[in-house]
């Protein structure tokens, strides 16, 4: 495992389109070398299907949201449903102007019968005209209703396609996009002296490749759900967990120092050596381990350095031999 694999990076930073092709092309030898190996036919239903694997199973979460997906195919979705929403927010407001102008006029119209009725004019006019505006202001209501409920199911939908953005399609914990929003989050907080320590946690499952190569994908998939599952059962009250791709897990810890986060990452290694993985109905059961690094920091400015720490506390404890925790106090 190399160094400083979790470390924030700005989206918009130089070279990213270069580096993001140098990884298609890693990928894509990875597939085509698999597929050579299993002698399955390169064909493109194949293909996919093996270049998705080798992605997720080496890290390239960007090459699988290019590649496979689409660039921004999430943003596109959100942005059909603003717009959307707007058409219905302007249907409400021609609903409103239609009513202020038309009652306006009805106003006007009892007025005038009201004048006309004390120089001696038909009473029965004057109960007409009544009549004709409750049926308008009721005709109104239901239009007005109609309006609101296609907003609300645009407002629903929305949510759910914003929430979307920011989940890890497999674990369903967060992913890379939801981590740097966070990080401005834990930034403003620490500014406004709402927060006063966090720890960053970087962890991944020991020997998962060989989870995958011995067991195959869906089993490996079905690993990763659980170890997201435990995850957020230790830290879901006081943490946001996050997956980058492959085995690699992240977990921003707000309240809590290093001591007591050391506590929480224990029980988990303690939860994993007494837990049995199945998977293909209980056909499969499987052990598996995960080294942790964690790094505690309370200080707006430092956030990258905490991050830093904390990879560089995960590098120790997989040199240590797995199955390890590191932490440090930054």
């Amino acid at each position: 495992m190399g160094k400083t694999r979790f470390v924030y990076r700005n989206e918009c930073e130089t070279g990213q389109w270069k580096e993001t092709l140098k990884e298609i092309c890693e990928v894509a030898r990875i597939c085509l070398h698999k597929l050579v190996a299993t002698n399955t036919p390169p064909l493109p239903k194949y293909y996919e299907r093996e270049f998705k694997h080798a992605a997720a199973a080496h890290g390239k979460t960007k090459v699988l949201e290019l590649v496979v997906k689409g660039p921004d195919a999430d943003s596109h979705e959100v942005r059909d449903v603003i717009e959307k929403a707007s058409h219905e927010v302007r249907q409400v407001q021609d609903v409103l102007e239609r009513f202020d102008k038309e009652a306006r006029q009805e106003l006007e119209r009892m007025e005038a019968i009201g004048h006309s009725v004390e120089e001696g004019g038909d009473i029965e006019s004057v109960v007409e005209a009544v009549r004709q505006f409750k049926e308008y202001g009721h005709d109104f209501v239901c239009d007005l209703s109609q309006a609101i409920h296609r907003i609300s199911l645009q407002q629903n939908l929305l949510n759910e396609l914003t929430a979307k953005i920011y989940e890890d399609p497999l674990t369903g914990v967060l992913n890379r996009r939801a981590w740097d929003r966070d990080l401005e989050t834990l930034k403003n907080e620490l500014c406004k002296e709402n927060l006063h320590a966090f720890c960053i946690i970087l962890a991944d499952l020991d020997n998962f490749k060989e989870i995958n190569d011995s067991y195959g994908h869906p089993v490996g998939d079905a690993v990763l759900r659980q170890f997201a599952t435990i995850l957020k059962k230790y830290f879901g009250d006081c943490g946001s967990v996050y997956r980058f791709g492959g085995d690699e897990f992240s977990l921003i810890v707000k309240g809590l120092g290093v001591k007591k986060v050391f506590c929480r990452v224990k029980n988990v290694q303690k939860r994993l050596a007494n837990s049995v993985f199945v998977a293909n109905d209980g056909a499969i059961r499987i052990t598996v381990r995960a080294s942790f690094g964690i790094a505690e920091g309370s200080c707006p400015d430092e956030i990258l350095k905490v991050i830093s720490l904390a990879d560089e506390m995960l590098y120790q404890a997989k040199k240590c031999g797995r199955n390890c925790i590191k932490c440090v106090k930054g």
